[in-house]
């Protein structure tokens, strides 16, 4: 075990803890989303060496990304972020991107778990965490500010949600833009607020259009606004343009083609969407 401990802290990267050939396997797995072969490959790495910090970020990501175990997600990356303060933080070149990584896949594992509260206090973290690898190695992750709409909306506290939503549209980053327009869209369908929820959904859309980003997503909850509001000339058209984007595609388009469909007794194009 002193050998890996002392190959992982001697020569560490910022995304790689450097804890020998087993663990960078397991790392370009989990780059690869291949969540089967990552959890066995780190049970085996944690079986050689129990405080592989490698071994327990990524199985955390494996529970929580290929098998939807909340639970035991939190209890591997809550240790990896343990390991990383008590051996790896002070060292030369500690794997900063790694701990990151962690406090980012936390947080969102944390509100899916409904902790919304909880959710707030690791945006924090996370936030705090990016100025200090600024000021230390001169280099960090974006800062998450929209982010924060989605549990103040969860938490009915929506004129929060509109404020950090608004902060991210007004932001120069294409990411922040879409995620404030789609905080918007929803926090005011939850308030019933549906004609401002389809704005807000088509403000999404045009933004995606116009910095290429991908328009699945945004077509999609455009529909979705639409049929709020009985727009079903609108609601096709996005439907159509979500099921045809170039960037993949989502259930709940083509299941509104479906209705779309199936309300004009256009019965084998409604199959073809079922399918």
């Amino acid at each position: 075990m002193l050998f890996w401990l002392c190959l992982g802290i001697g020569i560490a990267a910022p995304n790689n803890a450097n804890e020998g050939y087993l663990a960078d396997e397991i790392l370009e797995l989990d780059d690869r989303n291949e969540w089967i072969t990552a959890r066995r490959k780190a049970e085996e790495l944690l079986t050689e060496n129990p405080e592989s910090y490698t071994g327990h970020h990524v199985l955390g990501r494996a529970f929580w990304q290929g098998e939807g175990d909340y639970a035991r997600a939190v209890f591997h990356i809550k240790k990896s972020l343990d390991i990383y303060r008590e051996q790896y933080k002070n060292s030369e070149n500690p794997p900063w991107r790694l701990e990151s990584e962690g406090w980012w896949s936390l947080r969102i594992i944390t509100g899916d778990m409904g902790d919304f509260e909880g959710e707030l206090d690791l945006i924090e973290m996370y936030n705090d965490k990016q100025v200090e690898y600024e000021q230390i190695f001169g280099e960090s992750y974006n800062l998450m500010v929209a982010e924060r709409g989605w549990p103040f909306m969860k938490m009915h506290q929506y004129e929060d949600a509109k404020y950090w939503a608004t902060l991210g549209i007004e932001s120069d980053r294409d990411w922040q833009k879409s995620l404030g327009y789609n905080v918007l869209c929803a926090t005011s369908g939850e308030q019933g607020n549906r004609e401002d929820s389809l704005n807000y959904c088509e403000g999404a859309l045009k933004h995606a259009y116009e910095s290429g980003t991908g328009i699945t997503i945004d077509a999609s909850n455009a529909c979705n606004a639409a049929f709020g509001v009985f727009d079903f000339e609108k609601a096709e058209r996005y439907a159509v343009a979500a099921t045809q984007a170039n960037d993949g595609s989502t259930v709940s388009a083509w299941i509104n083609l479906l209705y779309i469909t199936l309300s004009r007794g256009q019965g084998e194009s409604a199959v073809s969407a079922m399918q």
